[in-house]
């Protein structure tokens, strides 16, 4: 609190103190609350906000992001898919601890993108 606005709450304080009329006590009770909370917003400035010029993206990589590398990039987009359902099972297997169940391997293939649905049906 600066300088002024401690004067003026005690000053403000010592006529609620003298007052006995009580709507004067509540006149000055609430000019007082006003000059508290305006005290409290000129604390409370936040700085501005720096805009990024490009926020993250909510798309999902396709799998030539994922997959990257020389031998990733000479397989078609049909072994590409085959290969990335083959790996998903596998990590889901091993965290499981047992072989998946036919409707655990089917959620895993609607993960896929909708173009690499279609490469996985033509498989």
């Amino acid at each position: 609190m600066d300088r002024i606005t401690k004067q003026m709450v005690k000053r403000l304080q010592a006529e609620i103190d003298k007052a006995t009329d009580p709507q004067t006590v509540i006149t000055l009770t609430r000019l007082m609350d006003q000059v508290l909370a305006r005290d409290d917003k000129r604390k409370s400035k936040s700085k501005p906000v720096e805009k990024r010029a490009e926020g993250p993206t909510k798309k999902k990589p396709s799998l030539r992001e994922i997959y990257t590398g020389s031998v990733f990039e000479t397989i078609s987009n049909r072994d590409l898919v085959i290969h990335h359902l083959v790996v998903q099972v596998e990590n889901k297997r091993r965290e499981l601890g047992r072989e998946l169940t036919e409707t655990e391997k089917q959620e895993i293939t609607k993960s896929l993108s909708a173009e690499e649905y279609e490469e996985f049906e033509q498989a």
